[in-house]
């Protein structure tokens, strides 16, 4: 099987897991007391491990009942895990889980990573880190999703990471992120980038600001790579839809540097669409695709153009001319828009 269709399946299969219902019983003998206490009970916790630890390497039904069982505190409707608990329960699983981040069988090193990443510690992204350098996609896909879960994490009172401890997460997020070519996997790392852009300026306007930051970076060098556009384009169109979001929403502040970067992506997205169109031959298929993309990218420079307490001159509707194969005017009006925000008030610089 292909990586990225290992990814899938593994994707998927983990995605069913998130849905089924809370194995409640397999929680039964942690009180919510212990879930939700100031102070750690380190002898409840460890019961608690040692009964579900050894399903981590059995059968594939094994693994997933061991999975859900150790997932089920962090997670529990109504009780909200305390910092002193993640953190003691992430120190029990640390000795369990290390040896298996790096299992031959990948579903075993994919739950030992899914686990430590919802665990919102330290610890746990110890661990993540130990995975982003794994040779298959599929293992490094899931330590890219535990950086994600580990910023949702963040969001609730009571987490268990600091913000010096998570920014740091961040930068070596960011610095394995440059040598990854595998598109499923780079599409990883835009949603965990989008998760932490997604901590509330209450929680950590740091993080939001440092995450944007980052996926805008990375964008803007992946849109000017002169490469197939298609291994890259996941990301892109997440970033993209990320930043709109970030954008979009009026009651949290945007540095005026971020608004110019989101900018900057989109132009530097609309100059990759402009050289896969005039490489010509483009599927019907294809050209959605990047009409779509298009159709992203003029959405993101309207809302950075509004931020900036500007207007688009008008609706340049490129992603219409993209897939009505009107190329001459796409390139056209592509170039006023582009030109519109290097003027005032973005007064976005740069080829």
């Amino acid at each position: 099987m292909k990586s990225s269709a290992r990814i899938g399946v593994l994707a998927a299969a983990l995605a069913v897991g998130v849905l089924l219902p809370a194995d409640r019983s397999a929680g039964q003998n942690l009180a919510d007391a212990v879930v939700s206490g100031a102070s750690a009970n380190d002898e409840a916790i460890r019961q608690y491990v040692d009964q579900h630890k050894a399903g981590l390497t059995g059968e594939r039904a094994m693994v997933e009942r061991s999975r859900r069982a150790l997932l089920e505190p962090l997670g529990r409707s109504g009780v909200e895990a305390s910092g002193a608990f993640r953190i003691a329960y992430a120190a029990q699983l640390k000795p369990i889980l290390t040896p298996l981040v790096g299992d031959k069988r990948d579903e075993i090193a994919v739950n030992a990573l899914r686990i430590a990443g919802e665990s919102g510690t330290k610890d746990g992204l110890d661990l993540l880190e130990a995975g982003l350098k794994d040779k298959r996609a599929a293992v490094r896909f899931m330590a890219v999703s535990g950086f994600g879960a580990a910023a949702r994490s963040m969001t609730r009172g009571n987490r268990a990471l600091t913000d010096f401890t998570f920014r740091e997460a961040l930068d070596r997020l960011n610095s394995t992120m440059a040598g990854e070519t595998e598109g499923h996997v780079l599409l990883g790392y835009a949603m965990a980038l989008d998760d932490a852009m997604r901590v509330p300026p209450s929680a950590s306007e740091t993080i939001r600001n440092l995450a944007a930051s980052q996926l805008s970076a990375a964008a803007r060098r992946l849109a000017r790579d002169r490469g197939d556009l298609a291994p890259r384009q996941a990301f892109l169109a997440h970033a993209l839809k990320a930043l709109f979001d970030q954008l979009s929403n009026q009651s949290v502040p945007v540095p005026t540097q971020g608004v110019q970067s989101a900018a900057g992506v989109a132009r530097d997205v609309l100059n990759a669409i402009d050289r896969a169109v005039s490489a010509g031959d483009l599927s019907d298929v294809r050209r959605g695709e990047l009409a779509l993309l298009a159709t992203q990218c003029e959405r993101v420079a309207q809302v950075a153009m509004q931020r900036a307490g500007g207007r688009m001159s008008k609706d340049f509707k490129l992603g219409d001319l993209v897939l009505g194969s009107k190329d001459a005017e796409f390139k056209s009006s592509a170039s006023a828009m582009v030109n519109e925000l290097a003027g005032a008030p973005l007064n976005l610089r740069g080829n």
